[in-house]
């Protein structure tokens, strides 16, 4: 019996050798443009390249048309674009939970990606809609482990294959503290 319990173990010894060469380090590599949205939300406190966007019109019910909402956007000021070098700083605190504003991306193109330094689907609702009024669905929503890993600031990331044309995105904030965040759009 002695000797099947040695022979056992020592299998069970080499076995563990053998596995553990399975769980080296692996070196991963962050994407481009997700390294330049990391370091923009990483610095922008102490960088001059960051743009508060607070809510500058109530936009009522009578309004009847997108069209009519988005003119009275753009002439509130309620518009931000894809910028390779700023964040955006969102205030919706003088507003109601619910904010629209416009994303031009007449000069961005096909792909693009909103980087946000809050959760959303548990804290900040994000949707977009073309100028007709349909909503344009996320192409990803998803943030590769190695971005996780190396970026704390990002909490979110969402992929839009959009062509160019101004988009209405509507933030709606579930939780009275989350009323201003980050975001990079590149």
């Amino acid at each position: 019996m002695k000797k099947i319990i040695t022979f056992i173990s020592c299998i069970l010894v080499i076995a563990v050798f053998y596995t553990c060469e399975d769980y080296q380090d692996e070196d991963y590599t962050v994407a481009e443009i997700d390294q330049v949205a990391c370091e923009l939300l990483d610095a922008f406190e102490v960088d001059s390249n960051f743009i508060v966007l607070k809510p500058n019109a109530v936009i009522d019910t009578l309004l009847l048309t997108i069209a009519d909402t988005i003119a009275a956007l753009e002439e509130a000021g309620q518009v931000f674009y894809s910028n390779a070098d700023s964040v955006w700083t969102f205030d919706v605190s003088t507003s109601t939970d619910t904010t629209l504003f416009i994303f031009d991306n007449t000069a961005g193109g096909s792909e693009t990606i909103f980087y946000l330094d809050q959760y959303t689907d548990t804290d900040l609702g994000v949707s977009v809609y073309e100028k007709n009024g349909t909503p344009v669905t996320s192409v990803d929503h998803s943030i590769p482990l190695e971005v996780v890993a190396n970026c704390t600031n990002i909490k979110t990331r969402i992929v839009y294959s959009l062509i160019a044309d101004k988009y209405i995105v509507w933030f709606s904030c579930e939780v009275a503290t989350v009323k201003k965040f980050n975001a990079v759009v590149l």
